[in-house]
């Protein structure tokens, strides 16, 4: 898959807790608009060798007392790797979801969801999730399933760059029923297909990462990213997760079942 070539418009946002940059731009080859992520890739120890010995590296120091200093590296090249990834052909809604905003804390009763948050929903066009349902059907992404049952699909998270980091393991469990589109539709009715879900995702990550339930979250975000139900199942020690596990964003599924 050949890089594609951007054009540099505007800058949605800068997160300082990730290190990362949100960029609109556009791909002249596609006429069509790109959001990039940024993002400086998690420290390995050969990073790390490189910086502290390599020749290349250069120091300025910028403070210095009895115990303390502080110094600004110029580093090699490769031991400073950044991630792009990019959403492409990207709509409003995408453009929206990655510029900075600001927050507020509402706290939702059933009278808003039904006249304010699930009209909402409805009026989404499908498209917004086929990406999803391509990947349900398995006409992408099959080759990366890391576990399937009849209720969902497990998949590395987009964030999960570096699958043979166990410490900063992210999957995504995606709810077979595309009926359901966020925690607000789960009903008693769902509960056995939950309980199943999360005996058979943490038998499959135990299997494959040797990581146990209590060294994993599980949790849904509300309000979703995307609009279909699923579940993410993140290691403890998953850097980079930020404002999308805090309270008022992030339901453990444990709470909700």
């Amino acid at each position: 898959m050949s890089v594609p070539v951007l054009q540099f418009d505007k800058l949605l946002k800068l997160d300082a807790d990730s290190k990362s940059a949100f960029v609109l731009c556009t791909n002249p080859e596609r006429a069509c608009r790109a959001v990039v992520v940024l993002n400086r890739r998690q420290w390995t120890e050969a990073d790390v060798r490189l910086a502290l010995e390599d020749s290349e590296t250069s120091r300025e120091q910028v403070h210095a007392n009895d115990k303390f200093s502080k110094f600004v590296l110029q580093i090699p090249v490769a031991a400073n790797p950044v991630e792009m990834t990019v959403i492409c052909p990207a709509n409003d809604v995408d453009v929206a979801k990655y510029s900075e905003q600001r927050r507020s804390l509402v706290r939702e009763t059933p009278a808003v969801y039904a006249s304010v948050t699930l009209p909402f929903v409805q009026a989404l066009p499908e498209a917004q999730t086929a990406w999803v349902r391509a990947i349900l059907s398995k006409e992408q992404e099959a080759d990366k399933i890391l576990y399937e049952d009849d209720f969902c699909m497990l998949l590395p998270d987009t964030k999960w760059t570096d699958t043979n980091d166990v410490r900063s393991m992210h999957t995504l469990a995606l709810l077979k029923d595309t009926s359901v589109r966020s925690v607000r539709d789960f009903t008693g009715d769902h509960l056995k297909q939950l309980k199943q879900l999360r005996a058979g995702v943490y038998t499959e990550i135990r299997r494959r990462y040797l990581l146990r339930a209590d060294q994993v979250r599980a949790y849904v975000h509300y309000l979703p990213s995307f609009w279909m139900a699923h579940i993410h199942f993140a290691a403890l020690t998953c850097p980079r997760l930020g404002m999308s596990t805090c309270t008022g964003k992030a339901i453990l599924l444990d709470d909700i079942i």
